[in-house]
């Protein structure tokens, strides 16, 4: 993309994926592109506030991420989330887009590692998805933590599949 580009990182998650730690995981990867490339940005929709500790909300802000708690990603409240995407797309070159299933609430995607009682609801998700594929700056989206050893009657998995085409369709 070359060193004046920048990429802006849209993570729908109820975590920040963050951790400073020695060993890379998926808990460490937004920060480690954010300590490899001073360009890029984050924006993460769906943070829990319970699902992370003070620390890595301080990790955030010191990094200058920008984010929106879940339970403000209501039906009522999606013109504020809206604009936040599309200031945070506008300010980047190229946006990657991912979806950590653990962002969705346990009754909806049981087959995540770390269920989550009070998580957004698929039709949320799906809002978000749609909204975010259609953006033009958008080059890429990948779903992750998907774990079929607790998912019940493939639930998380058949979600996940059809989260997939909605982006497909939608990314222009």
């Amino acid at each position: 993309m070359g060193t004046d580009k920048s990429l802006g990182m849209i993570n729908i998650d109820a975590h920040f994926d963050m951790r400073n730690e020695d060993e890379p995981s998926s808990g460490t990867m937004f920060k480690q592109i954010l300590d490899q490339d001073k360009n890029a940005g984050y924006l993460c929709l769906g943070i829990q506030e319970f699902g992370n500790t003070r620390s890595l909300f301080d990790t955030a802000e010191a990094y200058g991420c920008k984010y929106i708690l879940e339970e403000n990603i209501t039906e009522n409240q999606f013109q504020q989330t809206f604009e936040a995407i599309d200031n945070f797309a506008q300010e980047h070159d190229a946006i990657l887009l991912t979806l950590c299933t653990d962002s969705i609430i346990a009754t909806e995607a049981p087959g995540v590692s770390a269920p989550s009682p009070f998580g957004l609801e698929s039709k949320t998700v799906r809002t978000l998805l749609r909204y975010i594929s259609s953006k033009k700056n958008i080059t890429s989206f990948d779903i992750s933590e998907v774990n079929p050893t607790y998912d019940e009657q493939e639930k998380t998995t058949r979600l996940a599949a059809i989260l997939v085409a909605e982006v497909m369709k939608h990314m222009g």
